[in-house]
């Protein structure tokens, strides 16, 4: 009896558990449900979240990843002109710039810093374009055309 006691109260305690009410977040982005995808595997595995939430960039401006195919860390230039990858919101991109989501008026090109005021160009994404660079290029700064 008592094991049938033990039991119940486990079961009334997990239904309890389920049917709270969840925490109000103020996170606007949804809650994602874990896959079954191992941790190991995770950041190799592009899941349907990752697809959803890859090339986010708004209509009108240029959008630079850390990652393959616009996952990892985001910025978004504010505007047209030279931007320096080694300073400000941006600084995570410099020499791990791998995609660009180009959804402004004009070409975004990509250099890279080979002396004092000199700079090599490694690529470019015409407007409308998507791209990825399949290799560390060394990014230093973007020029971004209006």
């Amino acid at each position: 009896m008592r094991r049938i006691m033990v039991m119940v109260a486990a079961v009334v305690s997990v239904l309890a558990l389920s049917a709270a009410p969840a925490a109000a977040s103020t996170d606007p982005r949804p809650t994602v449900a874990r896959t079954s995808v191992t941790a190991a595997n995770e950041l190799r595995v592009l899941t349907p979240e990752r697809v959803a939430a890859a090339w986010d960039c708004e209509a009108g401006y240029s959008c630079y990843y850390t990652g393959l195919d616009g996952t990892g860390y985001r910025w978004r230039a504010p505007g047209c002109g030279y931007w320096y990858l080694d300073a400000g919101s941006q600084h995570p991109l410099q020499n791990n710039l791998y995609s660009i989501d180009n959804r402004g008026s004009g070409r975004a090109e990509v250099y890279n810093r080979i002396g004092t005021n000199r700079y090599e160009r490694k690529g470019w994404v015409d407007p409308g374009q998507q791209g990825n660079f399949h290799q560390n290029i060394s990014a230093d700064m973007v020029r971004i055309y209006c």
